[in-house]
């Protein structure tokens, strides 16, 4: 459980597991899912413009998201990108529930937030 409440609004696109999206809301976490709004199978570019649309931070594992230039964050509530070596839910859930709670809305603004299970990297 976060130690305080989190002041991240995150939209998760359609790459992040719906069931950690439920397991950080367990946790407390304000989180949004593609599904939930219908917006499947976008573009990347689509994903960032609806995240900046609804003032949500974009967390993701799609990696091409790593390709970004500080540009194409810049006036957003940024990008986490979380880098798991496997895409199994449990796996996401442990790194999510040790990482994300160390990360502020301030941290994440117009950013790249790489995220492993060992460091949480700003770009």
């Amino acid at each position: 459980m976060p130690s305080k409440k989190s002041d991240l609004q995150l939209y998760a696109d359609e790459c992040f597991p719906l069931t950690t999206v439920i397991y950080l809301r367990s946790l407390g976490f304000s989180i949004k899912h593609a599904s939930e709004y219908n917006f499947l199978n976008r573009s990347d570019d689509s994903h960032l413009k609806r995240a900046k649309k609804l003032k949500r931070t974009l967390i993701t594992l799609d990696r091409d998201f790593l390709g970004y230039t500080k540009e194409k964050s810049k006036d957003t509530d940024g990008i986490i990108v979380i880098t798991t070596g496997s895409n199994d839910p449990k796996h996401v859930n442990l790194i999510c529930s040790k990482q994300i709670n160390k990360i502020t809305k301030k941290y994440a603004k117009s950013s790249l937030v790489l995220v492993t299970n060992d460091k949480i990297t700003k770009r």
